[in-house]
């Protein structure tokens, strides 16, 4: 059996995601402890766009490899559809996601939204990472618990800033 091989180039390629990986896990890690929204959000926004791309190029090594079209044009050919993937699957298969990236310029503009009110249908869910869910006046909401660490009561009001877009919440103040 013929050893595995990987092209120079796609080893520096496959590092610097592994790199870029490993950062963003660190960054998530960081946000946790200092329970800061927009740290996470950005870190979050990252590890859903890093880690598909590690598979999926991981994938096309693979299938050039099984198929030893590594110099050919159809290689170049491969690697395109790897990329053409990943943008579906990212962008257009997570709509989530897809308007956690549209909240990008409104993080950096610091173009947050704002309202006001008592929470209604509150909760929280989830086993280890146990996030709240809620709506304040018909707009549906959710935080992780390790970053808004107070109970969210019913009869207590709110006022919550979060982006428009994705409804990702930014800060929650108790009036």
């Amino acid at each position: 059996m013929e050893p595995y091989r990987i092209e120079r180039y796609d080893k520096i390629i496959l590092h610097t995601l592994g790199l870029m990986f490993l950062v963003d896990i660190i960054v998530l890690i960081l946000a946790m402890i200092k329970a800061n929204t927009i740290i996470y959000f950005l870190g979050e926004v990252a590890f859903m766009t890093v880690w598909p791309m590690i598979v999926i190029y991981s994938f096309v090594i693979m299938a050039i490899n099984r198929f030893d079209i590594s110099n050919r044009p159809l290689g170049i050919a491969v690697r395109a559809v790897g990329i053409i993937v990943y943008f579906c699957f990212v962008l257009l298969m997570s709509s989530y996601y897809y308007k956690m990236y549209s909240d990008i310029p409104n993080i950096v503009k610091s173009n947050y939204c704002t309202i006001k009110g008592n929470p209604n249908k509150v909760s929280i869910e989830g086993g280890r990472i146990r996030t709240w869910n809620f709506e304040i006046n018909g707009v549906g909401f959710d935080i992780e618990t390790f970053l808004y660490k107070d109970k969210i009561i019913r009869s207590q009001s709110y006022k919550v800033r979060y982006l428009p877009n994705s409804k990702y919440i930014i800060e929650i103040i108790k009036e």
